[in-house]
């Protein structure tokens, strides 16, 4: 089980493809170093040399399935709780800490795997606190696995269609796929149909790799010995510059919300 680039990596492997029979993939949208761990143990009061267990996808019984809990535990017991709709959402949709390598791949469904599993972020399972699980299946043999797991009354498995798959990771599908030509720095192939950058996810990628590269050294000379203050006081300019975006990208989609509006309007008078 791993994220698409461990799969491939298996794959590629002779001596690992001939003893592990089952490749099993997640849905990936970038991942970051270890630095991340550190930093939420840091927010959750757990000391990193101490620590005994983490979990980075604690489940409630309340609220929407997508705000899990990262909670890690030392000697004592349990640390704060970190809700992902927080700090980690923040950290990860701004390239905080983000592996290099990542920006570079496009692989979302883990193409190399025998079947890859995804939330299901999609209307129809947001009341679910305990989630859904999306899973696309290229095997045979693993179709007929889950299949007889649903006979045996251990499993519950609807169809759903590719679209929905799509939709369930639509972010990720623009990010890592659509947008790839342009963290790459080369011109769109001919005839590719989908929407060219906008001038707000350029400004968006700069900052993405000034968060990136910055981030990882602010925790290494600042937040490890200091501690949280001392790493975003660090970082003030790039704080600074990521409000701005926040209020440019405002100002572009202004007109375009402008006229929608009017345009309803016009059709309600109509």
């Amino acid at each position: 089980m791993g994220v698409p680039c461990l799969c491939t990596a298996v794959r590629n492997s002779p001596r690992l493809r001939r003893r592990v029979p089952f490749v099993f993939g997640l849905a990936c949208g970038m991942y970051q170093n270890s630095f991340y761990t550190e930093f939420l143990l840091a927010k959750s009061g757990i000391d990193r040399e101490s620590v005994k267990n983490i979990e980075y996808r604690r489940k409630t019984d309340v609220g929407p399935p997508s705000n899990f809990r990262f909670r890690a535990t030392d000697n004592f017991g349990p640390g704060n709780e970190v809700a992902y709709q927080g700090l980690p959402f923040y950290l990860g949709k701004h390239a905080f800490f983000r592996l290099n390598a990542c920006n570079y791949c496009m692989d979302v469904f883990a193409e190399a795997a025998d079947a890859c599993f995804m939330d299901a972020w999609l209307p129809a399972y947001r009341h679910e606190p305990k989630g859904t699980s999306l899973v696309v299946i290229r095997s045979s043999e693993v179709g007929e696995l889950l299949l007889q797991g649903q006979s045996e009354g251990e499993l519950q498995i609807n169809e759903i269609s590719p679209e929905e798959i799509v939709s369930s990771q639509r972010g990720h599908v623009r990010r890592k796929r659509e947008l790839i030509y342009m963290r790459r720095g080369l011109s769109e192939p001919k005839g590719y149909s989908r929407a060219k950058p906008t001038t707000a996810e350029r400004l968006n990628w700069f900052l993405e790799r000034l968060a990136q590269k910055r981030s990882k050294s602010a925790w290494a000379n600042y937040g490890r010995k200091y501690g949280l203050f001392a790493f975003w006081l660090s970082l003030s300019d790039v704080l600074l510059m990521q409000g701005m975006l926040k209020y440019v990208t405002k100002l572009i989609s202004f007109p375009k919300r402008l006229l929608g509006k009017l345009a309803k309007l016009c059709r309600s008078d109509v």
